[in-house]
């Protein structure tokens, strides 16, 4: 009876070891990455170096995750005259609807940011776009996102990536 109650309970253990572990080692956080709110979001990723501008017309909108980040974006596909496509991040939905910039399918655009890889995609970080006479920017030099908190940086944001 004691070796029946023994197994019993190293079986309990171990499946609810299992349940547990399992669910913490799917969402580890990629290597180099900060921790805390948000870290595996794309917006972690932005590099100065390798930061370029395009010139483009839109030729899609979308909005949806982008890798394990769970919180919708707004992406542009632009089609370079070089017949070259490359999405574009401009940030959270909600941040970019409030700027009132408006974006639609086959805007002539010109964007600045920084090109990176996510999820096995090429995917540029926008820092700035300009439409005709609008301008939207969405970071500062150092590609920190106006969104993220209050005071003199922001331009409507509400503190979270």
């Amino acid at each position: 009876m004691r070796k029946i109650t023994f197994y019993v309970s190293l079986i309990t253990v171990v499946v609810f070891t299992y349940i547990c572990l399992i669910p913490i080692i799917s969402h580890a956080e990629p290597p180099g990455l900060k921790r805390g709110l948000h870290a595996h979001c794309p917006q972690r990723l932005y590099d100065v170096k390798t930061v370029k501008t395009i010139s483009g017309t839109v030729k899609g909108i979308m909005t949806g995750a982008i890798g394990r980040c769970r919180c919708p974006k707004v992406i542009v596909t632009v089609e370079t005259a070089k017949k070259e496509k490359l999405e574009v991040n401009l940030g959270p939905m909600w941040y970019f609807e409030r700027q009132g910039f408006d974006i639609e399918e086959g805007d002539k655009v010109e964007v600045t940011g920084s090109d990176v890889t996510v999820a096995g995609k090429n995917l540029l970080l926008a820092t700035k776009v300009i439409k005709g006479d609008s301008i939207l920017e969405l970071r500062d030099s150092d590609g920190i996102p106006y969104w993220i908190g209050t005071g003199r940086r922001s331009k409507g944001g509400r503190g979270r990536w």
